[in-house]
């Protein structure tokens, strides 16, 4: 196992909640920062005025269409009644609540990209977690899929709004 100082950067509506249930089942992780565990809160480094500092930081990512879709189909469980196209507007004018924005705004917000050592793709995650620990040399644990998208999210999707969630997105793309 290598020893370093480990950090988990978790970022809104990609795979999170699997990724941080899975964390503790690390019985070997090397010093990992637990405060970055606390159930249904994101933290970026900077925090409490304290820039954080890791040796080795590792992150989640998502395919920003399947991320926009998602964060639609929550903002409407908590009550957001405008159809798609009004959420990439409102998005786009960030005309929307505080925590909507938060779980949906762009992946590169939340990033402090050069300091991020490993990327986990959420459509690739059994995988990535694999190599993950192969990296860390550590054993894999078991990864419980929560909150699992399924679904066919192009049935929803239409030239002018895909412009719409590129242009919302467009760093997250080069991901």
């Amino acid at each position: 196992m290598k020893s370093f100082k480990t950090g988990f950067m978790s970022l809104p509506k990609n795979a999170h909640t699997s990724i941080s249930q899975m964390l503790p089942q690390f019985n070997n992780f090397p010093n990992f920062q637990h405060e970055w565990l606390e159930k249904g809160k994101h933290f970026c480094l900077e925090r409490d005025g304290e820039t954080k500092s890791y040796d080795f930081l590792f992150t989640s990512i998502r395919n920003p269409y399947d991320r926009f879709f998602s964060s639609y189909n929550e903002g409407r469980r908590y009550g957001y009644n405008k159809d798609i196209d009004a959420f990439a507007n409102d998005l786009m004018q960030n005309n929307l609540s505080h925590t909507q924005l938060w779980h949906s705004q762009p992946q590169t917000m939340h990033l402090i990209l050069p300091n991020i050592d490993f990327f986990i793709r959420t459509d690739n995650l059994d995988k990535d977690i694999r190599d993950l620990c192969d990296l860390l040399e550590i054993e894999k644990p078991k990864l419980i899929h929560k909150n699992n998208s399924t679904k066919d999210y192009s049935k929803n999707s239409n030239d002018i709004l895909n412009s719409k969630i590129h242009k919302i997105f467009e760093k997250d793309f080069d991901l």
